[in-house]
């Protein structure tokens, strides 16, 4: 219900704001909906404490639909207002055996409510906009990638799913800068001002930026960096050492510490912290002279990060256990499909790619299957994972699907109170995996 008030108090303000600017012929409306079948091969159940769901053999079911409006004002301005309704079937605890949890439930979701304007000049293009909005820098990733905005910084945990790639939303300023180098080449710089609101400690700011080129549409290159949590009101969160009255447990104090027995000091964890990424793409189509392939085919490409750049003892040793590294390629299909993409990725970060401390213990320590830090386990069967997705529209419906061993979350099927939340992955090993398929209409 509050979700519901929220949306329409946004929508009251948009339309008094901007009643006297917005010309009615200029409001555009867009329809859309979508099914989603699909079903988990091998899950892993019952990792160490707390609650879990067996995912072997579950259903994964759901529909969404969804209205978004654009209203445009002056040259290029336009107000963004995209709002969806789903509900997903929860998946079925095998140790009880009520099946109430399973009745129908619908929310409503926020997709992207912004403004936005952009000024032309000559080959320099200047676009702004603030609000709610989606992000996406890789344009050519599926599933894998995108870790700049789609990860944690401590602990660095990463994120992918079906068609989630160009999902992730931020809330605050994006403004982008692009020269047009020739007719198919150009330089684009990004900078975006943000408030966390995805992982706590929400409230924080965040800065981030990235440089991309584009040559001769052959060749993509882009670079960026993001300081989480660079701006905070309240260091008790960001730093949860430091906050006296939790530092009185033993219990509380073993999950935001860390004892360096080298040096024998005592260190604050922290959420703060900066990421790196790089990203390229080549696309040989241009160098052939032949129009037989699709638009996306044969397309090569990658993304490389660095979760988290600075050491700390005992679990941020290695720099090498934070740099996820995603390659992909798009298999050819000669325009009977609209891409074939194949993709893997390589983290060899030693911890389960979670955030479960981060909400139930407040913790920037790593989870470590274990019920205390002190007695860290850890496993590299996840460190491979892997996608293929395929995809092809018609004139108003798209039919896609999906197998893979990815970073899927559990959280989304699991029914319960908030203190109850699974938010570990579906498929925690590399062998673990799933399919999708999906039916979309729009208009």
């Amino acid at each position: 219900m509050h979700i519901v008030k929220s949306l329409l108090i946004v929508s009251l303000l948009c339309s008094y704001s901007f009643s006297d600017g917005v010309d009615s012929a200029k409001i555009k409306f867009n329809y859309w909906g979508f099914f989603t079948f699909g079903m988990v091969q091998s899950s892993v159940y019952s990792l160490g404490d707390g609650v879990d769901y067996d995912f072997t053999n579950q259903i994964l079911n759901d529909f969404d639909a969804g209205i978004k409006s654009t209203a445009k004002f002056e040259e290029n301005g336009k107000i963004r207002f995209h709002v969806g309704l789903t509900t997903a079937y929860q998946v079925l605890n095998t140790k009880i055996v009520s099946a109430e949890a399973g009745r129908r439930k619908w929310v409503v979701y926020l997709i992207d409510a912004a403004i936005e304007d952009a000024i032309k000049k000559g080959d320099h293009t200047f676009f702004g906009e603030f609000g709610y909005f989606p992000v996406k820098y890789n344009p050519d990733a599926r599933n894998l990638g995108e870790y700049l905005f789609r990860s944690g910084t401590y602990p660095g945990y990463v994120c992918s799913g079906f068609e989630l790639s160009d999902k992730e939303k931020l809330i605050g300023l994006h403004g982008k800068y692009s020269y047009a180098i020739s007719e198919k080449s150009s330089f684009t710089t990004d900078l975006w001002f943000t408030n966390e609101c995805r992982d706590f400690p929400i409230h924080d700011f965040s800065l981030s930026y990235i440089l991309s080129v584009n040559l001769a549409g052959i060749f993509d290159f882009g670079a960026g960096l993001s300081h989480a949590h660079m701006i905070s009101f309240d260091k008790t969160h960001v730093e949860p050492g430091t906050d006296t009255m939790r530092m009185k447990s033993s219990i509380n104090r073993q999950w935001v510490q860390i004892y360096d027995t080298t040096s024998g000091d005592t260190i604050n964890a922290t959420f703060r912290g900066t990421k790196a990424m790089a990203r390229f793409s080549f696309d040989p189509k241009a160098l052939f002279g032949t129009t037989v392939f699709g638009k996306e085919d044969l397309k090569l490409y990658g993304e490389w990060a660095f979760i988290g750049m600075k050491n700390y003892p005992v679990y941020y040793e290695k720099p090498i256990e934070r740099m996820p590294v995603m390659l992909g390629f798009n298999v050819p299909t000669f325009k009977l499909l609209d891409v074939l993409s194949c993709e893997v990725e390589y983290y060899k970060s030693p911890y389960l790619n979670t955030a479960e401390n981060i909400w139930l213990k407040r913790s920037p320590l790593p989870y470590t299957n274990a019920p205390s830090p002190d007695s860290i386990l850890t496993s590299h069967d996840d460190d491979l994972k892997w996608s293929i997705y395929a995809a092809k529209t018609f004139k108003r419906f798209k039919i896609s699907g999906q197998i893979a061993s990815d970073h899927i979350l559990k959280l989304p099927y699991v029914p319960g109170a908030p203190s109850q939340g699974v938010y570990r992955e579906i498929c925690p090993g590399t062998k673990d995996w799933y399919w999708m398929l999906r039916v979309m209409y729009f208009f």
